[in-house]
């Protein structure tokens, strides 16, 4: 079988024996991971993304943790936020949030009066909220996707900071950092924090495994449609971290397929919006 030609629902036959013959065991290992928090993969979901209303959310709709996104701001204060431009709208047209100018060219007390907006009318709305007060939250784990690293705004002064903020907050066990770059890997590695190589293209699962050994990453962060049993197997014989996304508006039937074959292939955990419909079919499936 070629690694990735393949995404987890277009693969019937051996995902179903791989489903069927998985152990009870395994549907208990891969934890639910919020997307931004609490927030739906549509235009039009109640929460305002990447704030501790929307992580709040998630963790009350039964997710172990959750993915958010962080960038720093001129100051130094590590935001949550996806955008570095505060400006940018949503597929509707709406805006994200109330303010203009970009994250990393404002100091933190003009940032402290922007709100964050939700993509629907009757949503909610959130002051901008910064790390060290997410990690007051209680969660098995919290993946954190470094924007300055993928922007390329002073990527290294970003993860120093997170660093400082996640061993002040005795969170290293549960923060996973997403990271683009070999030399804020080795950065991440040299302060003591795990991370995570961004997954794109449907490697083979030994050049995944090489490039994550190589980078001395902890795991890799990749799209659903990347993963089967091929890839899985080099990285669980290595003893290394798969998060996966599954980030979709199919129908019902479509999602629980796609969320119980990553089950069966015990991932680490998945980033996913729809956080009840997966606790759930995790559930039927653990004793």
């Amino acid at each position: 079988m070629n690694a990735g030609a393949l995404p987890i629902g277009q693969a019937p036959f051996a995902l179903t024996l791989l489903l069927l013959c998985a152990p009870l065991s395994a549907w208990a290992q891969t934890q639910i991971l919020g997307h931004r928090g609490y927030a739906w993969n549509q235009p039009d979901h109640p929460w305002p993304e990447n704030t501790l209303l929307s992580a709040r959310a998630a963790l009350a709709a039964g997710a172990d943790g959750m993915e958010i996104d962080v960038l720093r701001s001129a100051d130094g204060v590590i935001v949550l936020r996806h955008d570095d431009h505060l400006h940018l709208r949503d597929p509707n047209g709406l805006p994200k949030t109330d303010c203009i100018g970009q994250v990393s060219q404002l100091d933190w007390a003009h940032l402290r009066d922007c709100r964050a907006l939700s993509g629907a009318p009757w949503g909610f709305s959130s002051p901008l909220d910064r790390l060290e007060d997410l990690l007051r939250l209680e969660m098995r784990r919290l993946v954190l996707d470094v924007k300055d690293d993928y922007f390329c705004l002073e990527p290294e002064a970003a993860v120093r900071r997170i660093a400082a903020l996640v061993h002040e907050a005795q969170a290293v066990d549960r923060v996973v950092l997403m990271l683009y770059q070999p030399r804020t890997i080795a950065l991440a590695n040299a302060l003591g924090l795990r991370s995570c190589v961004k997954q794109h293209q449907p490697w083979s699962g030994e050049a995944m495994r090489r490039e994550i050994i190589d980078s001395g990453a902890w795991g890799a962060c990749a799209y659903s449609r990347v993963l089967n049993p091929a890839t899985m197997r080099p990285l669980h014989e290595s003893g290394l971290g798969q998060i996966s996304y599954l980030l979709t508006t199919t129908e019902s039937r479509t999602f629980d397929q796609e969320i119980l074959a990553l089950y069966a292939l015990e991932v680490t955990g998945v980033i996913t919006d729809r956080i009840v419909e997966a606790a759930l079919l995790r559930a039927r499936k653990v004793p």
